[in-house]
């Protein structure tokens, strides 16, 4: 069996719709249609982020509670700081001016960033010694089952042009042929 991707594919998903809503808010200043727009992509960005988070809280540190317990510690530990400041700019995004909102959420990139880094670099390894790969494809399967259809779309949707073409069409293969088809025009 092939080791399945834990983080890599949805972590390029996220960076690319984190720099997007940012850019976003960055140009939206004094246009209130521009504005209004950049909330809504940010909200919709952080309801992915916020999703993917709990997925790892719900699926896979439960895993690792039983496997790895100092490495399901350290990612609880991890997560917390990060949930704090992704509700804390959540509360801001229908309200805060703009330009707070476009400074709050660079400041956020910036915690995600190092965030993810962690998570791929550091965790990734250690996951993979303490999981089995049946292990990691459960909690792969688990994620897209407890993840909506109009959540899968758009998150899939952030993610297809942030892959690299194989891993884009090796993503588009397992899909149900309609999500496929919808998706397929976003693989360049």
């Amino acid at each position: 069996m092939t080791q399945p991707d834990i983080f890599t594919n949805v972590h390029k998903g996220i960076r690319r719709a984190l720099f997007e809503a940012t850019l976003a808010l960055g140009r939206a200043d004094g246009d209130p249609q521009r504005s209004a727009a950049a909330r809504a992509q940010l909200r919709e960005v952080l309801h992915f982020v916020a999703h993917h988070g709990e997925n790892e809280d719900v699926l896979l540190i439960p895993l690792l509670d039983q496997a790895a317990p100092a490495l399901a510690e350290r990612m609880r530990a991890a997560h917390g700081p990060i949930d704090a400041a992704l509700r804390a700019l959540v509360a801001g995004v229908e309200a805060a001016p703009i330009m707070t909102l476009h400074h709050r959420t660079c400041e956020f990139v910036a915690l995600y960033l190092e965030h993810m880094r962690e998570e791929e670099e550091q965790l990734d390894p250690q996951i993979r010694a303490a999981l089995a790969p049946e292990q990691l494809a459960g909690f792969g399967r688990g994620s897209v089952e407890r993840t909506a259809p109009a959540d899968q779309r758009m998150m899939l949707g952030w993610m297809i042009p942030a892959l690299t073409r194989a891993d884009a069409e090796a993503t588009i293969a397992k899909l149900p042929g309609p999500l496929a088809d919808h998706l397929r025009p976003l693989v360049s």
